[in-house]
């Protein structure tokens, strides 16, 4: 079902936030809970520790 402007209607409980609400939430906990990137120093150990388990163990699955 839609509105006059072809936007879905939806049926919400009284006082439940609004899906612009939903989305800028779930947008702030995206951002509060995603680790900052790897520096250079931190990848290459990333990296080494990789290569590695490779070495070590050739037959496993690289997931």
């Amino acid at each position: 079902m839609t509105d006059e402007n072809g936007q879905p209607v939806t049926f919400a409980t009284p006082g439940a936030p609004t899906v612009d609400e939903r989305r800028r939430y779930a947008r702030a906990v995206q951002r509060a809970t995603t680790p900052p990137p790897l520096t250079p120093e931190q990848q290459a150990e990333v990296d080494a520790i990789h290569q590695r388990r490779r070495e070590l163990f050739p037959d496993t699955v690289d997931w």
